[in-house]
């Protein structure tokens, strides 16, 4: 097989995944927002869902290229040497990443800070969402439906 016929099939392979993906990306968001009436009642005014030209143009292009410089890369580096090669060069580069492992206690953070943070964490995202949930109105039963 050719280099050239080796790219192509898969980098189709790669847009065979990358089309629907940045279509489900787009359809998503475009058809699950809230134009429900219950919705409404909680605003003043009506907000706005329209998506702006340029983030669609350059969430379609980004999705679309990123795939492509992906795998083009590496394949055309590894296609343009001899097998042999072209895995010693790969060789060299996976060998050259190095991992240290630490204690945390090491750098001066301890167990008991790190659950009193986690616990700062978690009672703050409960009390954030307790004061932006809204409460049920005696006035009108009927702006409260979720």
């Amino acid at each position: 097989m050719k280099n050239r016929t080796l790219i192509q099939v898969l980098l189709s392979k790669a847009m065979a995944f990358a089309i629907p993906g940045v279509g489900l990306g787009l359809l998503v968001p475009s058809s699950s927002h809230p134009r429900g009436a219950a919705h409404r009642g909680f605003a003043v005014t009506d907000p706005d869902y329209t998506f702006f030209v340029i983030a669609l143009a350059l969430a379609s292009t980004i999705g679309l290229v990123m795939p492509l410089i992906a795998n083009t890369v590496p394949i055309r580096r590894a296609l343009s040497r001899t097998l042999r090669d072209s895995l010693d060069v790969y060789h060299h580069v996976l060998s050259d990443v190095s991992v240290k492992v630490i204690r945390l206690a090491n750098l001066g953070i301890h167990l008991w800070q790190t659950c009193l943070a986690l616990l700062v964490i978690v009672l703050a995202s409960l009390c954030s969402t307790s004061f932006r949930t809204p409460s049920p109105s005696k006035r009108s039963p009927s702006s409260w439906a979720f």
